[in-house]
């Protein structure tokens, strides 16, 4: 396994458990990106730092109507989408590195399952997360990239507590 897929064994435990119909993705790619379209029923994906990037994803999976993509380049631009306000069951952050933890902190509360990778990384100041009471965090620690879970919903908690 690539570093850029280590989240696939923690997004097969979710799947498993749980379905997730819409998911937001931040920072697009072919690991996780066909994984969740196969996984759920409308995946919209925003890329944030690369327009190369975007365009070679976009290219190889434009044909698949479950798929809303998104280029809006920088930290914060994905804000002037209209997409943050929206109703999603799972979101996926693993965009720009300079917002992660603002990006996880806009969606608690909205969304009842928030999964990032790359959390073993400190520059991406993950420090600055304001994890509400109600949210239990998981680390996946087994393979470097780390993959973390915030979540709130029951279900998942005791599946992730129990192995």
């Amino acid at each position: 396994m690539d570093k850029y897929s280590t989240h696939i064994p923690v997004f097969e435990k979710l799947f498993a458990v749980k379905n997730f119909p819409r998911i937001l993705e931040f920072g697009l790619g072919f690991g996780s990106t066909p994984f969740l379209l196969q996984n759920c029923e409308h995946l919209t994906s925003v890329e944030m730092q690369s327009k190369d990037w975007y365009e070679k994803v976009y290219q190889s999976l434009k044909d698949n109507s479950k798929w809303e993509a998104h280029l809006a380049v920088g930290p914060n631009e994905f804000e002037k989408l209209g997409i943050s306000d929206l109703g999603y069951d799972l979101v996926f952050v693993d965009g720009h590195g300079d917002s992660r933890p603002e990006v996880i902190n806009r969606f608690f509360g909205k969304c009842s399952t928030i999964v990032t990778h790359d959390y073993e990384t400190p520059s991406y100041r993950w420090h600055l997360i304001q994890k509400p009471k109600d949210y239990f965090e998981f680390v996946y620690s087994g393979i470097v990239p780390y993959t973390a879970v915030f979540t709130n919903d029951p279900v998942l908690i005791e599946a992730f507590a129990n192995g």
